[in-house]
């Protein structure tokens, strides 16, 4: 076996120390596509909201009744802002409910969030509500 190259007359199978013998380059890849760090933040308004409910209501977790301390985890969207949007900033959609019942919502069902605390039927009575005055809007 011989080099490709005209006149070369090499031995060197595996064209390692063959002058002659070039590789065509690899097309460099594009890489990881990545999210930009330093995308501009879109503000909506809801931290000007939440402020404004904490001045104007009591501070108290709308499920246990206890005092809370102001953190926007503790701002309780009951229809959820992405399938509900034009609700994200109504008033009557927010409850301050304590951080641990926040993320109990978003991760345990229905039937074990009852079962944890029965005054979160509450809370569902007002979620079925806002969800008819929502529909019936037409929004």
């Amino acid at each position: 076996m011989k080099c490709q190259a005209e006149e070369c007359f090499c031995t060197d199978f595996s064209r390692t120390f063959c002058k002659n013998y070039r590789e065509d380059a690899k097309p460099k890849s594009k890489g990881l596509k990545r999210t930009d760090f330093k995308k501009k933040y879109k503000p909506t308004g809801e931290m000007d909201l939440f402020k404004h409910l904490w001045e104007s209501r009591k501070h108290r977790c709308y499920v246990t009744g206890r005092e809370l301390e102001f953190s926007p985890s503790i701002c309780f969207h009951i229809l959820g802002k992405g399938a509900f949007p034009a609700y994200r900033l109504n008033p009557s959609n927010i409850i301050f409910v304590n951080a641990e019942y926040h993320t109990d919502w978003h991760t345990i069902g229905r039937e074990k969030l009852l079962q944890k605390d029965k005054r979160w039927e509450y809370v569902f009575k007002l979620y079925g509500i806002l969800k008819i005055a929502y529909y019936s809007e037409g929004l």
